[in-house]
């Protein structure tokens, strides 16, 4: 029961992560729109005050969900970058976004993956990372109860193969624990 409880929590959050990935790529789309906007507006004495304010509202959004840094182009477009430095991974460079995609696997848990490069296992800040900190913490959570689990069977059926039943026989194990071996397939 408890790890049921435990695995649904964690299915819970890794679609919370899904769909917060999934909001973060829409909002770099519209940044590389309103990047190309801007681009070709004939900027002439005064900037494009709405194309500017919504520009500054989706960077805002998108710094919700992860720590980023922007830098401003001549014609105010922005380049973000994931982290705290410039010179990170590039999110969005002009009118070209670079989508985030994560995976989720039972063996090294949750990582993004910027594009077709940078593949990290977590996020600087924001949203991102808590939900990246709530599955590692489940993880460990899941990797203790098993541990608690096979000591538990362990212990008990210690007790019981010490002693002796009603009958005055040798007492048997009260439990079985299922133990799993891996094994290389040859076809590897």
């Amino acid at each position: 029961m408890t790890s049921q409880v435990i695995l649904d929590l964690r299915n819970q959050i890794r679609l919370s992560i899904d769909e917060e990935v999934a909001a973060l790529n829409r909002l770099s789309e519209s940044i590389a729109l309103v990047n190309s906007r801007l681009r070709a507006s004939n900027l002439g004495s005064a900037p494009p005050n709405a194309l500017l304010d919504e520009r500054d509202r989706l960077i805002n959004q998108i710094a919700e969900k992860v720590l980023v840094s922007v830098e401003y182009g001549s014609r105010y477009e922005a380049k973000v970058t994931f982290g705290r430095f410039a010179k990170g991974p590039v999110l969005v460079e002009g009118d070209r976004a670079v989508p985030l995609n994560t995976t989720h696997n039972e063996t090294s848990g949750t990582t993004f993956q910027l594009g077709n490069g940078v593949v990290f296992k977590s996020v600087d800040d924001g949203a991102l990372k808590g939900l990246a900190n709530s599955i590692n913490v489940i993880e460990s959570t899941i990797e203790k109860l098993d541990l608690l689990t096979i000591r538990l069977v362990q212990e008990l059926n210690s007790f019981h193969t010490s002693g002796i039943d009603y009958d005055g026989e040798q007492g048997k194990e009260l439990f079985t624990a299922k133990q799993f071996e891996i094994a290389q397939p040859e076809s590897n």
